[in-house]
């Protein structure tokens, strides 16, 4: 992968296989793309953090119904 416009590198073979091109990768849990972008790992914690919010609060509702009185 090489990040940026213009010809791809000439290929690279390991035991007389080619490496694909890839147009993104994951290094220490961040996404890195072809084109420079990088997604990083705090914004995929928020989102987890998020999501196991919401799921304790669903577990938490079926743990303890709410009660209702007339």
């Amino acid at each position: 992968m090489h990040v940026g416009e213009g010809l791809d590198p000439p290929s690279l073979n390991i035991d007389g296989n080619a490496a694909e091109f890839a147009d993104s990768f994951v290094y220490l849990g961040s996404t890195v793309t072809n084109n420079g972008d990088l997604t990083l790992l705090s914004v995929n914690v928020a989102q987890k953090n998020k999501l196991s919010t919401t799921l304790s609060s669903a577990v938490q509702s079926i743990d303890h119904p709410m009660e209702c009185t007339a």
